[in-house]
């Protein structure tokens, strides 16, 4: 699934980034595994897009 973000207008930017970082979260949210290395990458993951989601939340207040 390709996503493309309209990068001309940065409020429509930022709104096309946090629908992707979305996506990205149910994914991995979806994503079963039974390694350990793997949940804890999962894991991870999940925590540098929530950090990812709380920049572009501050970047979108006026």
């Amino acid at each position: 699934m390709k996503k493309y973000i309209d990068l001309s207008d940065t409020s429509v930017a930022l709104v096309g980034i946090r629908d992707t970082l979305e996506d990205c979260q149910i994914i991995l949210d979806n994503v079963k595994s039974s390694d350990e290395n793997s949940r804890t990458l999962i894991l991870v993951l999940k925590d540098k897009l929530t950090e990812i989601d709380i920049e572009v939340s501050e970047l979108q207040k006026p």
